[in-house]
């Protein structure tokens, strides 16, 4: 899942004269990496049986942790801040008044 923590810090500023928005939001974030299917085989005479909990479980992590370098590479944070803006911007842009993204304060 990808989204804003809600616990970081955002602010929506509105000044009334001209009418105008000013928003800051945390940058998105991998909120959780879950496996959907995952079977550990186990054979009766196979080399499977050599493979132990603890080789087994550090597979797991590399494959978690390639999962989050590729989810993190792919663009799919940009799309969810973007889709953030966009919905705001909409909602804004309804009420007559203009919008402005800043980063957020220490960025």
């Amino acid at each position: 899942k990808v989204g804003f923590d809600l616990q970081e810090p955002f602010t929506i500023a509105i000044e009334k004269n001209p009418l105008r928005v000013k928003a800051s939001m945390p940058p998105p974030r991998l909120l959780s990496l879950t496996m959907e299917s995952y079977r550990i085989l186990e054979d009766e005479s196979g080399w499977w049986n050599r493979i132990s909990a603890a080789d087994r479980e550090a597979g797991v992590r590399g494959l978690q942790a390639t999962a989050r370098a590729q989810i993190e590479a792919s663009g799919i944070l940009e799309e969810a801040r973007k889709s953030a803006e966009e919905r705001i911007r909409e909602i804004v842009l309804k009420n007559g008044a203009t919008i402005e993204f800043v980063p957020p304060a220490g960025l």
